[in-house]
């Protein structure tokens, strides 16, 4: 079976902040030999914002 992955191109602080965060989760497999992350299945969500202190 065969199937196209297109690519996205990201600056590399972003690449290492997911890499790190892929890898803690045990995802190491999503790794091609190119560097390349294979997310088939995988969505991408913005990260809830923090609560504001109220001593701001």
């Amino acid at each position: 079976m065969t199937y196209t992955c297109a690519t996205l191109e990201v600056s590399e602080r972003t690449y290492r902040e997911i890499e790190a965060k892929l890898r803690a989760a045990g995802y190491d497999h999503v790794f091609t030999p190119d560097g390349m992350m294979d997310m088939t299945h995988i969505g991408l969500v913005i990260e809830p914002e923090a609560p504001v202190s109220s001593q701001e």
